[in-house]
């Protein structure tokens, strides 16, 4: 491996003023670039598969020619869009893969990455509160895997295409909370209280109310009852009057 010169590269990365100056008036930092890229090379060769490369090669090329586009378009929440995520950990999805649209602001979309993948599926298996299940009743192709834990928020100059298809409200409903509950669990879980509090409180005004419709209707039969017995008491009390006087 070729060795680069990071003291030199910290140097640049270090000052503002190499953010406006064109790298080609630097003749050593180019040389840099070149042994990292021979670096890359070997790397490539030595670890990626057919597969892989594929993708890096399309990654590069999208890089290249959306560089200095700004995408102006709307992009509503529910949406499911393809979105190039770029060359990232292992860990993390990489390269082109679906998401939901979660919110929009300004030149950026909140998104929540999908695959389709076998090895997607086994990640739900062994980390359920970390992925969702989708299907085609939710508004995707096929058989899908959210990936809750790597929400993030991604230039709207990475999506691909425009969206043809939407996740269902309540299924985005779901997403939604599984989010809060993932990124907030602390709050989520004081809110979870609250509203678990609150669908009591709920039962109990329930009870009360229906315990004094109870009495109400009680309240009216005796009403009715004494009337009754008023009426009754009037006729039995009332003189007798001669008619023929």
């Amino acid at each position: 491996m070729l060795k680069i010169d990071f003291n030199f590269i910290n140097e640049i990365l270090n000052s503002d003023d190499n953010k406006s100056i064109s790298c080609t008036v630097d003749e050593y930092l180019l040389s840099q670039y070149e042994n990292s890229s021979k670096n890359l090379f070997e790397f490539i060769k030595n670890e990626f598969n057919k597969y892989e490369l594929a993708q890096y090669i399309k990654y590069i090329s999208y890089y290249i020619n959306s560089k200095n586009q700004v995408n102006c378009l709307k992009y509503p929440p529910r949406s499911i869009a393809y979105i190039e995520f770029g060359a990232n950990s292992k860990t993390t999805l990489s390269y082109e893969h679906a998401a939901v649209i979660i919110r929009e602001t300004g030149s950026r979309v909140f998104v929540v990455p999908c695959s389709s993948s076998l090895s997607a599926h086994k990640k739900l298996e062994k980390n359920p509160d970390e992925y969702m299940f989708g299907n085609t009743k939710n508004g995707f192709e096929k058989d899908t895997i959210l990936f809750i834990q790597e929400c993030k928020w991604v230039d709207k100059s990475m999506i691909k295409f425009q969206p043809t298809r939407k996740v269902d409200q309540l299924f985005f409903e779901d997403i939604y909370n599984k989010i809060f509950r993932n990124l907030f669990h602390k709050y989520h879980k004081i809110l979870k209280e609250l509203e678990d509090s609150e669908a009591e409180m709920k039962k109990e005004l329930s009870s009360y109310i229906n315990t004094i419709e109870e009495l109400n209707n009680q309240l009216e039969r005796e009403k009715k009852i004494n009337l009754e017995l008023t009426n009754l008491l009037d006729d039995e009390t009332s003189p007798d009057i001669d008619s023929s006087n």
